[in-house]
């Protein structure tokens, strides 16, 4: 009906449905008449009224295209909020047990007089109570009223401007509010609720009638620095048989209309970025060192590591001590997942812990262990590989190839033949916080073609194959900006057994295949 209100609609037709996650829509079998639209979401505050009637025809399909929902918002800046805007209270003390008779009765036994609710440390869940109604003694009678002081700090205060103060409740019946600042007097009048009814505490239920209040304030009412504000249910009924005037509370908020010298990207101040809590939890009261999911992990760590704090089964990278290997692999084999250091080899088979848990294998048994870690080079060489090749006189040509003038510079006496080449691993795979202190190449001398014998080489393709001088110089350089120090091992001895000086021509060196290592030293 024009003028009221759809909480209170029962002579006419309601059709209700969940919009989806992108916020589309389709309302079946609709009645043919005229409507308006209403919806409401978690997460704001208020609802959103179609600006005009929405007319239905029978075996009619209504395209109502995109439609808009501005949320309206004081200012730049949330100074605190507590509670999420969903019309309900349960996310409050006694919100999950609010079906229990005569619940209000036990309100003085767990709760002060006032309630004191301190924004920076305060829990929602468990520091503000679902349901607002007088404070009553065991005994019943006398009651009294039970006022609930909001303390928080504002760090500075524009020159002018409101502040609002945001008063969703989620029911309330026979209520009367009033509002105190700082310890004065009565700020503005009675408040009372707009849609009530329905008595939802004597009913057992955690919301009836929704209503939405928003109050106005003065920034000059405010202080720099600590700041209190009351809200009193001033219908308790003293004396009455009576006691179930209550309000409860949906969400309360106090919007700034800017924040100087804040940090606008953490308004409530509690440590955790507002885009990452409104983005997991629809609301800034969560507080930085709870665990909302029970994994083990604070707000904060989540948020830091990149996790979701409302899944269990999503952990911040890192784990616990942020040592890249998982918490529940690490707590299988050792006390806790600091006992666990990734480079340790705990069971002396000569595998650190990371390496063993990247294979799966058991880092307290020294008979499991990790397979042969092989790798591979493509056939394609990166882009700064390279080989060189030059054959001709004068003997004894110097060219300049790399860096080490044992190789540069020598050539064979009569022929000079010289190749050099270059070749570069990629070692960018290994995961942050390791490090390689050693590595191992093995070279071994093969033919590369099929008609001659199938290794070693010869040069002047009579049949009998020569023999080859070559070294190998390594680097071994994990941070990519290591000082060229090339450590150097020979492949093949001359024909006396001693080892291959590059630059002293000698006999030629015995052919063979055996497979040779370059150790290099990080």
């Amino acid at each position: 009906d024009a003028g009221g209100n759809w909480q209170f609609e029962g002579e006419h037709y309601q059709h209700w449905v969940k919009a989806g996650p992108d916020g589309s829509f389709a309302i079946p079998h609709v009645r043919p008449g005229i409507y308006t639209l209403f919806c409401f979401a978690d997460g704001a505050t208020g609802e959103y009224e179609h600006g005009t009637p929405v007319t239905v025809a029978a075996g009619q399909s209504l395209d109502l295209g995109t439609l808009t929902w501005n949320v309206p918002r004081t200012g730049t800046w949330l100074a605190w909020e507590i509670g999420l805007p969903d019309r309900d209270s349960r996310e409050f003390r006694h919100g999950d047990d609010f079906f229990t008779p005569f619940v209000w009765r036990s309100f003085n036994n767990e709760f002060p007089n006032p309630l004191v609710y301190q924004v920076s440390s305060s829990v929602a869940s468990a520091d503000w109570n679902f349901a607002q109604p007088g404070y009553e003694p065991d005994t019943g009678i006398p009651r009294s009223a039970w006022p609930w002081e909001i303390h928080f700090d504002l760090p500075a205060l524009p020159a002018s401007g409101n502040a609002r103060l945001v008063l969703a409740l989620a029911g309330s019946d026979h209520a009367r509010l009033q509002i105190y600042l700082n310890g004065g007097a009565q700020f503005g009048p009675n408040l009372y609720p707009d849609h009530s009814g329905g008595n939802a505490l004597v009913r057992q239920s955690s919301h009836a009638k929704y209503a939405l209040h928003t109050i106005d304030i003065p920034v000059s009412e405010l202080n720099a620095g600590a700041n209190t504000i009351t809200l009193l249910q001033g219908r308790f009924n003293e004396t009455t048989t009576h006691n179930t005037d209550h309000v409860m509370y949906d969400y309360v908020a106090l919007e700034m209309p800017e924040l100087p010298g804040g940090n606008p990207s953490d308004a409530d101040g509690d440590g955790l970025t507002d885009t990452w809590e409104l983005e997991h939890f629809l609301t800034l009261s969560p507080v930085a060192g709870e665990d909302s999911d029970g994994d083990g992990f604070t707000h904060a760590e989540e948020e830091n590591g990149g996790s979701d704090p409302a899944d269990p089964g999503s952990v911040p990278v890192g784990g616990h001590d942020g040592d890249l290997i998982d918490d529940d692999w690490e707590t299988t084999y050792y006390p806790s997942p600091f006992t666990a250091e990734p480079l340790d080899d705990t069971d002396g088979d000569g595998f650190h812990t990371w390496a063993e848990w990247k294979a799966g294998t058991d880092p307290t048994d020294d008979t499991s262990k990790p397979g042969t870690i092989t790798g591979s080079v493509s056939a394609t060489p990166a882009a700064d590989t390279a080989v060189w090749f030059r054959a001709g006189v004068p003997a004894y040509g110097a060219t300049n190839y790399g860096t080490d003038p044992d190789i540069d510079n020598y050539s064979y006496p009569t022929v000079p033949i010289i190749a050099l080449g270059y070749f570069r691993f990629d070692l960018t795979t290994i995961p942050p916080g390791a490090s390689i202190d050693s590595a191992s190449l093995e070279f071994t001398k093969v033919s590369p073609n099929p008609q001659q014998s199938p290794q070693g080489t010869h040069s002047d393709a009579d049949g009998v194959l020569n023999s080859a001088r070559f070294a190998a110089y390594g680097l071994l350089d994990t941070a990519g900006n290591t000082s060229q120090d090339w450590d150097e091992s020979v492949l093949c001895g001359d024909s006396s057994g001693l080892e291959f000086d590059g630059a002293n021509a000698g006999n030629d060196p015995p052919l063979d295949t055996a497979t040779r290592t370059i150790d290099l030293d990080g």
